[in-house]
């Protein structure tokens, strides 16, 4: 185990330390899981750019959720340098276009921020797609109550029986 020690900088060793002051008898084996666990699997540049671009809104997801797992995921992927930093907006605007299913509203607002030239910062987005999301959860809640708040035949009902 020393050998894995003595390779171990910053807070990957200060986490080896936490885990090892728990646990003074565990394996390497053990102490590369907990890494795994906190630093997500030390995969390659690649994988973690496959694994960004292959990431798709799932059932029932709503698309702010489905941008912030993204982003998790975009920002490992820059982290590695498997994205560049300076383009990581624009990328983040496109697998949103690509992997979400979108309303036309919200498709029309996203195409219109990616023709301006300059895509939005990931907050930016987000703002953008939760308004979108209120938007639409407050007109489907106005189109599923009945007239007069859900008890407008009873008053009538009530009244004809005075």
């Amino acid at each position: 185990g020393r050998k894995v020690m003595e390779s171990l900088r910053g807070p990957a060793l200060d986490l080896m330390h936490i885990v090892q002051a728990d646990n003074p008898s565990i394996s390497v084996e053990e102490c590369l899981e907990a890494f795994k666990q906190v630093f997500g699997n030390l995969e390659s540049r690649r994988t973690s750019q496959v694994k960004y671009l292959k990431t798709y809104q799932e059932e029932g997801e709503k698309v702010s959720a489905y941008v912030l797992r993204l982003e998790t995921l975009l920002r490992r992927a820059v982290e590695k340098r498997a994205i560049p930093r300076n383009i990581a907006d624009q990328i983040r605007l496109e697998q949103v276009m690509a992997g979400a299913s979108l309303s036309e509203v919200l498709w029309c607002r996203l195409r219109e921020l990616k023709d301006q030239g300059r895509p939005p910062s990931f907050l930016q987005l987000m703002k953008v797609i939760r308004e979108e999301e209120e938007e639409e959860a407050t007109f489907e809640n106005e189109n599923t109550e009945e007239p007069e708040g859900g008890d407008g035949y009873g008053h009538w009902g009530n009244e004809a029986n005075d």
